[in-house]
């Protein structure tokens, strides 16, 4: 442990940070004093007794809101970062290993999507289908899946030729069981680096989507929504309407990043040797 907090100081403490988040997160029904879509207080009060961080423009309580819309946040967040990063690395194994069409067909739809500006994708989707929880986890979903494809194509063509790919196969390994057995583990440094910088993306989109109202449909605590919308209009004039979602959302995009910076020097040290240099 001291080697770890020597070595990434910054990254122990985003990970201090995320488990707190995660700690909120989990335990929101006994933390939260009030229920979080409850219109049962005046509208804009501030900070009181009891309600510590007052009430928003339909009475409901401030403080309540922020814990449960760390769930939103994280849930959405780690989902969405996994199904895309995973839908990423399975393209990626067939196109790099496969070549010929899978990889003229997966890198040509890959260009396309990357012309689309991902704000704009995202509002494509959701105008689509609708908001909604699901709906929103499928648009960033859909996003990430072409984003880290050509990480993982890169890698590999960097190991598929390699002694141990040709020894697999001279054995008469298949080629499901070289890819999934063989190349995978030895490019699951690369698969991870690609989760880590997505999550944060993720965490950051799903508050701009439902900033703009295409997100997380209310009453439902989003910190996005909570920062959007109507509320909007009296940020000057109640500010403490804003400063606890807005904290949470850049404490939480803040931790991830540290903790996603650590873990790539950690797996990668040539990244940590060029930081230093």
């Amino acid at each position: 442990m001291a080697r770890l907090v020597s070595e990434f100081p910054l990254g122990v403490a985003g990970a201090v940070v995320i488990l707190v988040i995660i700690a909120v997160a989990v335990l929101a029904p006994v933390l939260a004093p009030h229920s979080p879509t409850a219109t049962s207080f005046a509208p804009l009060e501030g900070p009181n007794a009891r309600n510590l961080l007052g009430t928003d423009r339909t009475g409901r309580d401030v403080l309540s809101r922020t814990i449960w819309g760390s769930r939103t946040s994280l849930m959405v967040g780690l989902v969405a970062a996994v199904l895309g990063t995973g839908a990423a690395t399975t393209m990626g194994l067939i196109s790099g290993y496969f070549q010929r069409w899978p990889d003229h067909l997966i890198q040509r739809g890959s260009e396309v999507v990357a012309m689309i500006p991902d704000l704009i994708l995202l509002f494509m989707i959701v105008l689509a289908f609708g908001p909604g929880v699901w709906t929103v986890i499928a648009a960033l979903s859909f996003g990430g899946a072409f984003a880290g494809v050509r990480v993982v194509r890169a890698g590999v063509l960097a190991e598929k030729n390699k002694d141990y790919v040709e020894a697999a196969k001279a054995l008469g390994a298949g080629n499901g069981r070289v890819i999934f057995r063989h190349i995978l583990p030895n490019i699951a440094s690369l698969v991870v680096i690609q989760a880590t910088i997505r999550l944060p993306a993720v965490i950051l989109a799903e508050a701009s989507l439902s900033f703009l109202g295409l997100g997380i449909p209310p009453p439902h605590p989003s910190w996005g929504a909570d920062l959007g919308g109507p509320a909007r209009t009296y940020f000057r004039s109640q500010p403490y309407i804003v400063l606890a979602p807005g904290l949470a959302l850049s404490l939480t995009v803040l931790a991830v990043s540290l903790l996603g910076d650590a873990i790539r020097d950690g797996l990668d040290p040539r990244l940590r040797s060029r930081a230093n240099r």
